[in-house]
């Protein structure tokens, strides 16, 4: 996996589209397979996630995914935060959350959602505070808008 580190996006933009299948927007990465992001922010902006179906809109990753199901470590998006941001995605199938689009494996852990507007629109959506769909993974000592949310364990 990959590491990406103390990063800040302020007033940024991301579009991802795609004519066909999915599509996968993040204010920090489109997709985090088995990778580790801890400490980034992302301050104002806009997410945006557009295709004719499966679209993933997160405010750090439009998809967070760990191919080794057994395997919490991976796939972690740790002490993250996003504030001020619109997060949306269009069309059939979107998922639109706070931090992750789609969470499958892995966790997140002391992450915050603030001020911060989620929007999705077609057929299917599903809208999460913090992710859109959690298929399976951590949630520990994450907060939205200031109040904590109950840690969560689906999976192994």
């Amino acid at each position: 996996g990959s590491f990406i580190t103390n990063c800040t996006v302020t007033n940024g933009k991301t579009t991802a589209s795609a004519s066909a299948f999915s599509s996968y927007a993040g204010g920090i990465t489109g997709e985090n397979t088995d990778g580790i992001l801890n400490n980034c922010n992302v301050t104002g902006g806009e997410i945006r996630s557009s295709s004719k179906r499966s679209n993933f809109a997160g405010g750090i990753a439009g998809n967070s995914i760990t191919e080794d199901p057994d395997d919490f470590l991976t796939a972690s998006i740790d002490t993250c935060t996003v504030s001020d941001a619109k997060v949306v995605s269009n069309n059939d199938s979107s998922y639109v959350g706070g931090i992750a689009g789609n969470l499958n494996g892995g966790g997140l852990s002391q992450c915050a959602v603030n001020r911060t507007t989620l929007r999705t629109s077609g057929g299917g959506p599903t809208v999460g505070d913090l992710t859109g769909n959690f298929v399976g993974g951590i949630l520990r000592f994450c907060q939205v808008d200031g109040q904590f949310v109950p840690d969560t364990s689906i999976g192994p």
